[in-house]
């Protein structure tokens, strides 16, 4: 994992599997992703209200995209009694290139019914209304790529992290949480979990796909950017 306190619950994995198995039956197959091997962590997004979660994925060793299915999908208006408001609660679902990628819930695990559900309101939505701050900087320096570059990349479940009051997004998830991530400017740079560092690699995103397609992308990382070497201590997820 990238970061401790971003680490997912017994408690988040039963909760997603509770909403799957509500879903109408073209949906099942997002059963076989919620397990430790797929999902590795979940972020508060600081761009959203309370209740929205990015779900951190090992796509490095376990890359369940499919990139002929849409870029974003919502599925909303799934409905939930919840015991203790009396009153139903919503939950959604968003899943980007066919892999679970982050959840909406505003009521307390244990307060909700299972046995009293109400998919009346069941939306799938296809416009990405929850596209945040993270995917619109990714897209800007991303969206003229083609889709080999594209499918080099882990542009499902984009989200950012926060280091020495500097923000970068992730486009590529290395494993072992370590993520390669682009800055504001469109510099690329790797993130490494132990011990904490940052490194600048390449002026551009073009740059880096070319070096990773050239050379071995873990030399890459190890050796060819050590001149820009920053020590950091407390990152901080942003969803």
């Amino acid at each position: 994992m990238l970061f401790k306190s971003n680490r997912i619950s017994t408690a988040d994995f039963s909760f997603l599997r509770n909403v799957v198995r509500i879903l109408p039956a073209k949906w099942k197959y997002l059963h076989r992703q919620i397990n430790t091997n797929c999902i590795v962590g979940k972020s508060r997004s600081q761009h959203m209200e309370n209740g929205y979660f990015t779900l951190i994925l090992d796509r490095a060793s376990n890359d369940t995209s499919n990139y002929n299915l849409p870029e974003l999908i919502t599925l909303s208006g799934i409905l939930v009694w919840d015991k203790k408001k009396q009153d139903y609660s919503e939950v959604q679902l968003d899943i980007s290139f066919g892999s679970l990628i982050g959840f909406y819930v505003k009521s307390k695990y244990e307060n909700l019914d299972w046995a009293k559900v109400d998919l009346s309101q069941f939306l799938e939505n296809d416009y990405g209304k929850n596209i945040d701050e993270s995917r619109v900087v990714v897209d800007k320096y991303l969206g003229d790529l083609n889709s080999k570059d594209r499918n080099m990349l882990d542009l499902g479940d984009v989200f950012s992290v926060e280091v020495n009051e500097q923000i970068y997004y992730t486009i590529n998830s290395i494993g072992n949480g370590d993520y390669v991530a682009i800055d504001k400017n469109g510099g690329v740079f790797f993130l490494k979990h132990d011990p904490l560092s940052v490194k600048k690699i390449a002026k551009n995103v073009d740059e880096y796909l070319k070096n990773a397609v050239e050379n071995n992308l873990n030399d890459y990382l190890s050796g060819s950017a050590s001149n820009y070497l920053t020590k950091v201590s407390h990152p901080k997820i942003m969803g």
